[in-house]
């Protein structure tokens, strides 16, 4: 009579099982694969949430330059802003080149072109604006408001800030109207 060795229930002698256990070299390859692809997916993930940080850490920065630029204006004195802040250093108010100008640095950011990041643009222009920027009652820029510059009771201000960060070219623009008291 002929006996078979019997291990926990199984036939040891069945055909195709063997006595060693384990995962074979396809298994193994594959298994390696599937972690692979997970940790490359989470590494990226991870440098892209670094990323989008960066990019709201340099946009707070440039909402927070352009803001600090409008309540330097809001402080100054209002008859005084367009010749503080316009591109002709010639004008300011207190002699050539003491005023702050239309562009401003931020520290931290740098502007595209070895330019200057802060931009203040301020529009005189009452037909580009549509609007009666000296309250005269009337809407155009005509010779009789060719003294719009001294006798503004409206100043439409607009601030860019452009710059090149971790995400690239990047840009916040901020508008304002700033006026008279008497307004």
């Amino acid at each position: 009579m002929h006996s078979k060795a019997i291990r926990s229930g199984q036939d040891v002698n069945a055909p195709g099982r063997n006595c060693e256990s384990g995962f074979t070299l396809l298994e193994l390859i594959l298994a390696s694969s599937v972690v692979a692809i997970a940790l490359l997916s989470l590494a990226a993930s991870v440098i892209y949430a670094q990323t989008l940080g960066l990019a709201a850490s340099e946009t707070h920065v440039a909402v927070q330059a352009a803001k600090g630029v409008v309540e330097g204006m809001r402080s100054a004195d209002f008859r005084t802003l367009f010749r503080s802040y316009n591109d002709d250093p010639d004008d300011d108010p207190n002699g050539p080149g003491t005023a702050p100008g239309a562009t401003f640095a931020i520290p931290g950011l740098d502007g595209p072109g070895n330019n200057l990041p802060g931009r203040v643009t301020l529009v005189l222009d009452e037909v580009a604006r549509d609007e009666d920027l000296n309250g005269d009652g009337d809407r155009l820029d005509t010779e009789a408001n060719s003294t719009l510059e001294r006798e503004y009771q409206l100043l439409p201000v607009t601030i860019d800030v452009i710059w090149r960060g971790n995400a690239g070219r990047r840009s916040v623009r901020l508008f304002t109207e700033l006026s008279t008291e008497f307004l």
